[in-house]
């Protein structure tokens, strides 16, 4: 690493395995952030994952539900 710049983390940057997760508002691109005491909870039901619209007009922020990797339609 050069000048001690962390390198991007491409499970941070969208849902994980490429899948590309929009937001719901304006259609833009979003970031993962940390999920709080309340998403931590629901995750045990189901897997949540928090993230918030990059665009900064938009201000949009809320958990997505992601699909299992067993359910994976493709072989």
């Amino acid at each position: 690493m050069v000048g001690g710049a962390a390198s991007p983390n491409p499970e941070y940057e969208n849902a994980g395995a490429g899948v590309p997760v929009l937001c719901p508002v304006c259609g833009s691109s979003v970031r993962r952030v940390p999920r709080r005491l309340l998403d931590r909870v629901v995750n045990l039901l189901w897997e949540v994952k928090r993230f918030r619209c990059a665009n900064a007009m938009c201000g949009w922020e809320g958990n997505v539900r992601m699909k299992p990797h067993h359910f994976s339609l493709t072989p």
